[in-house]
């Protein structure tokens, strides 16, 4: 089993706090998939799914792929 890490936020963000939050997340994680070949899929890591970035979620994994 590889590592695993979940968190949870207890409190609200507001819109704007979000939309930094989101907007920030898909920097890192282009720059982990363009720059350094870093293959992400869903939740589940199943190859052919994408990341979810939405209103209240973001859940990514690496897509076991190589």
């Amino acid at each position: 089993m590889g590592y695993t890490h979940y968190w949870t936020q207890t409190g609200d963000f507001t819109s704007a706090e979000w939309n930094d939050v989101t907007n920030h997340i898909r920097a890192i994680l282009s720059q982990a998939e363009n720059l350094y070949g870093v293959h992400l899929a869903d939740g589940n890591g199943e190859s052919g799914t994408r990341l979810r970035i939405e209103h209240d979620v973001i859940v990514f994994n690496g897509s076991g792929r190589s």
